[in-house]
């Protein structure tokens, strides 16, 4: 449904889609670092995040979430 809705073309001749990025691109330019990270993201794929550590083994690493206190 939403990408029926985002596909239709509107009085201009722009899809839904197309105005939210038109939009996003306009806040981009006015300085709105969020609506730049946005359109970045999207285009170009988020930055791999890297993280360094001091373990030496060729054990694989496994990662175990625990559920934090809300205290």
């Amino acid at each position: 449904m939403l990408a029926n809705v985002l596909g239709k073309e509107n009085k201009d001749g722009l899809t839904a889609a197309e105005e939210i990025l038109l939009a996003l691109h306009a806040k981009a330019k006015k300085g709105d670092t969020r609506a730049a990270e946005l359109l970045l993201d999207r285009g170009y794929g988020k930055p791999k995040q890297t993280s360094e550590t001091t373990l030496k083994t060729t054990e694989p690493l496994v990662i175990i979430k625990t559920k934090e206190d809300n205290a």
